[in-house]
């Protein structure tokens, strides 16, 4: 009899570890399969034209409106255009940004790179004479726009007002000078033969009477004569006053010709090519990408990183901020992150987040497993206590 009883005993107790194990094996196996459902298979599967239901798995079937969730995840809480903009304006960003222009600053100026080379990073074809060519094109483009521009305009409304008044002020030394220049070609060896030679000729040309003076006084003796009088007309202070209001007429009259005008009376129609040439030479292009661009990189170095370099870096940075609302229309950083993750790799994908979470999804299964044995051995507790 109690042979019987325990076998009973252990019946009931081998029942309630069986629906233990079998309840264990069922909630660990359902949540690792409902994990592998998340992912797997890839693609749908078909019997014939029946598709199989639950394929493809959870993410593969909602990729699309997953990066599209993602997308708007994205630029609506995580990379905003307010926490952009704070960002930018941020001091040690500011600071971070002018280290880093600063330490390339200072790489240039160590460099043995020529300037010619450097511009070849950006286009591998370009040579001094193509670059000069270049230039001279684009200065004379630009002083043809200038002359359209402001062709109707007088001189006197072209030039700044402080320069024309500089010019005013400068005549009675310009006429000074022009004086000044006249004497010493007068009084010049040059000057006293040429004085010689005219005067020579005048005489012979005046008749018998003339020819009587010139024979007269001699070449020497007629320069000697009259120099003293050119001199005194020259030096006086009514030739001064005379030459001043006269220059002063002529420089009144061209401040009221318009820029056509001027241009008709004493230029020509490739003025702009010959000053975009003489302008091109005067900065000898040549010289300067030929140089290492440290040689001229480090003239400004002072004043590059202490002035120039953190106030570019601050206008940058705030143009930026001030029309970051336009740039991020155009980058479309939403539709950005919707279009890379709607193309993303599944497997891949699914490779990155078991590695990320490998032991909660085990962790997952394991509680699986745990609460399937609990409800077994609920239910082998209940079969026991009802039978």
């Amino acid at each position: 009899m109690r042979f019987v009883k325990k076998a009973g005993d252990d019946m009931t107790l081998l029942l309630v570890l069986m629906m233990v194990v079998v309840g264990a094996l069922i909630g660990g196996m359902t949540n690792h399969l409902a994990i592998k459902m998340l992912f797997k298979p890839y693609k749908a599967k078909y019997i014939g034209r029946f598709q199989l239901p639950f394929t493809p798995g959870l993410i593969p079937k909602r990729q699309e409106e997953l990066a599209e969730q993602l997308g708007y995840l994205v630029t609506s809480h995580l990379v905003t255009q307010d926490a952009l903009k704070e960002k930018l304006v941020s001091p040690s960003f500011n600071q971070q940004v002018t280290e880093a222009v600063s330490h390339k600053y200072d790489e240039w100026c160590e460099s043995e790179k020529r300037t010619i080379d450097l511009l070849g990073n950006v286009k591998s074809d370009w040579s001094t004479e193509q670059i000069e060519a270049n230039l001279t094109k684009k200065i004379a483009e630009q002083l043809r726009q200038i002359y359209d521009r402001e062709q109707t305009k007088t001189l006197h409304e072209i030039l700044p007002e402080q320069l024309t008044q500089t010019i005013d002020e400068s005549l009675p030394e310009a006429t000074r000078y022009i004086l000044d220049q006249v004497d010493q070609y007068v009084n010049s060896r040059e000057g006293q033969r040429k004085l010689s030679e005219t005067g020579s000729s005048f005489l012979q040309s005046q008749g018998f009477l003339g020819n009587m003076v010139s024979n007269y006084l001699g070449e020497e003796g007629l320069v000697e004569k009259i120099t003293p009088a050119i001199n005194q007309f020259i030096r006086s202070d009514d030739t001064h006053e005379t030459v001043e209001t006269m220059l002063r007429a002529e420089w009144h009259k061209w401040q009221h010709l318009d820029l056509a005008s001027m241009r008709n009376k004493l230029l020509h129609d490739q003025i702009e090519d010959q000053m975009a040439n003489y302008i091109v030479n005067e900065l000898d292009v040549s010289k300067y990408l030929h140089e290492p661009v440290s040689t001229w990189l480090k003239t400004f170095e002072y004043q590059a990183k202490h002035d120039i370099i953190p106030n570019l870096v601050t206008l940058l940075l705030n143009q930026i901020a001030d029309h970051l609302e336009t740039i991020m229309k155009q980058i479309d950083l939403s539709q950005m992150v919707e279009r890379q993750v709607s193309q993303f790799d599944v497997n891949r994908l699914e490779k990155m987040v078991l590695d990320i979470s490998r032991r909660e999804l085990k962790m997952i299964t394991y509680l699986g497993a745990l609460l399937g044995g609990t409800i077994g051995l609920v239910q082998g507790l209940i079969v026991v206590f009802v039978g």
